[in-house]
């Protein structure tokens, strides 16, 4: 197989009838009032930017599968795709990411691709959990498993009011707040809604209202289960 990748990748062609790929004939069902011409042009918009998102999504796995194999001795294109678990995995999510907006959930599925089949070190049954998460968890839900890995290194980073002992008592909320969403109204009921999914997948434990010492307020929160997440999608570089 060439490994040139990403020029093999068929070129995009969004004005295609894409419909049938997506499923996307159920449409006209939840827009009845708008009339069948309109429901017709927005059923073609739909499929048209579905279709550049899979396409996109087509060459960032190539890039990676183009990255994996150059790095790692034994694995080939043709090995990855010979795979089964490989390839059920891509049929698992490529229907979300050509339906997700957002280019860097694109990106971590395709990175989370290259850990599916037997060449990972990964237990199967713990990457096809991890696959899932990848599948759900929205950029909001990344961004706080990052940071929740090491608050001190982010807010050296980026908040530079922040400084240790500032406070003699606070809770993780009061540091989100002042910190990491400053000014930004109503960011609390998406952050609550990331925390409990952390806690019911066993990704992280943040006791987010606690009220306890400035440094535990800025302890790392992350389990070992949620390490794995952000390292089965980190950019190898």
């Amino acid at each position: 197989m060439d490994n040139d990748l990403v020029s093999s990748v068929p070129t995009s062609n969004p004005d295609k009838d894409a419909l049938t790929d997506y499923g996307l004939t159920a449409v006209s069902a939840l827009i009845p009032v708008v009339g069948g011409a309109i429901a017709d042009a927005t059923r073609g918009i739909i499929a048209r930017r579905a279709e550049e998102r899979r396409h996109e999504f087509d060459v960032m796995l190539a890039e990676a599968v183009t990255d994996l194999t150059g790095r790692v001795e034994g694995i080939t294109p043709q090995s990855m795709v010979d795979s089964d678990e490989f390839m059920a995995a891509i049929a698992k999510v490529s229907r979300v990411a050509a339906e997700t907006e957002s280019v860097e959930k694109r990106k971590r599925l395709a990175t989370a691709l290259t850990h599916m089949g037997p060449w990972s070190a990964i237990d199967p049954t713990r990457r096809q959990h991890l696959l899932d998460l990848v599948a759900r968890y929205d950029d909001l839900d990344i961004f706080l498993l990052r940071y929740f890995r090491d608050p001190v290194a982010w807010l050296v980073e980026n908040a530079e009011t922040w400084q240790p002992g500032r406070y003699m008592m606070a809770g993780i909320q009061t540091i989100l707040g002042d910190f990491v969403f400053p000014g930004q109204d109503g960011w609390q009921p998406s952050v609550s809604a990331s925390i409990s999914r952390f806690q019911a997948d066993g990704v992280a434990d943040v006791p987010l209202k606690t009220m306890m010492s400035d440094s535990g307020t800025v302890e790392k929160r992350t389990t070992m289960f949620g390490e794995q997440l952000l390292d089965f999608i980190s950019d190898p570089a």
